[in-house]
């Protein structure tokens, strides 16, 4: 695990609403500067390692597919979300030294047999520091005759990671990848059946053929490989979204909690979308931290473990209603296992 100076500051964003349409990226670009100067505004929050918004955020102009990450930045260099972006981080820099911003986003591909991309990414003042294109779909991904294939090369990218300027390492999950960061080492047939079609190279493979079953057993054991190497003590999820709070229970127990028990104790925080208003600030925080390894083996009976936040705070924008929390170590080693 890495060696941080001193604990990690996440700040999360929650969001009244639902994932982005191509239409709603004006109203969401224009809900950056708002959320720049609420955090700028509050100096005692800082330093910040890390913002978090919620998956889908923004859509983007057209999907990365199998690509490079040279590639994956220069497609989003000209974003206008991403200028917006670069923008927040270069204010919050000058009390926040190093801080990023990870969004979700999401693009609408040309394959009318792929499903929408998913992906997060994390920037700097600069550019496009991290990318993490989905490679644990669910079995409603991947079900019928429509797909979201993963980048056999995603699985042993480095580029997933983050390096926060606390020194920690960050892992960024798009959505459901969090729960294959928890299946690290295991055999979980859930997770690996519903990857039924890979990228290789630029050629998808799909269940059924030769090389398919091999294909998925080396990507598995690449993602293993990789996170044993990183060793990271952060992990950043962009979670879609939730109808209502208080239906992030099963998100909570086996996504959040689960993947804080399989890094070793890691702080793991979200940002997400509620459709129907925004939880109470110490509920539904989708964070957790020092959850014990016996979480694992615990199955149905897991705890939520929720981490609560330091501070918090409730804003009406011009846009939707938000909600920030920052998140560190708390006052005790107990997260609360209720």
């Amino acid at each position: 695990m890495a060696r941080p100076n001193r604990p990690p500051r996440i700040v999360t964003l929650c969001c009244h609403g639902r994932t982005a349409l191509p239409k709603d990226n004006a109203e969401r670009i224009a809900l950056v500067p708002q959320i720049t100067r609420l955090l700028y505004e509050r100096p005692d929050w800082h330093p910040i390692d890390a913002v978090v918004f919620p998956g889908g955020f923004f859509r983007m102009s057209r999907p990365f597919g199998p690509s490079s990450f040279a590639q994956r930045r220069s497609a989003v260099s000209s974003e206008q979300f991403a200028k917006a972006i670069r923008v927040m981080v270069g204010i919050l820099d000058g009390l926040s030294p190093g801080v990023r911003v990870v969004t979700g986003v999401l693009a609408t591909p040309r394959d009318l047999t792929e499903r929408t991309e998913q992906s997060s990414l994390a920037f700097s003042a600069s550019t496009l520091v991290s990318v993490s294109r989905k490679i644990f779909p669910t079995a409603q991904d991947t079900r019928g005759k429509r797909y979201i294939t993963p980048f056999v090369a995603d699985y042993s990218s480095a580029h997933r990671f983050l390096d926060l300027a606390n020194g920690s390492v960050a892992l960024l999950s798009a959505c459901y990848d969090l729960f294959g960061v928890g299946d690290i080492a295991t055999d979980t047939a859930a997770r690996r059946l519903a990857i039924r079609r890979l990228y290789l190279g630029r050629r998808p493979i799909t269940h059924g053929e030769e090389a398919f079953i091999e294909a998925r057993h080396n990507c598995l054991a690449a993602w293993t490989e990789l996170v044993h190497e990183k060793r990271p003590d952060v992990a950043l999820a962009t979670i879609h979204g939730f109808r209502q709070a208080g239906q992030d229970g099963y998100w909570q127990r086996h996504g959040i909690a689960r993947a804080s028990a399989a890094l070793g104790g890691a702080l793991v925080a979200a940002g997400a979308h509620f459709q129907n208003g925004l939880p109470y600030p110490t509920s539904s925080t989708l964070a957790s931290w020092n959850v014990p390894r016996v979480h694992l083996a615990r199955g149905l009976t897991r705890k939520a473990h929720r981490l609560e936040p330091t501070v918090y705070l409730v804003s009406e924008t011009t846009g939707p209603k938000i909600l920030l929390r920052l998140f560190t170590r708390p006052r005790t080693s107990d997260t609360g296992g209720q």
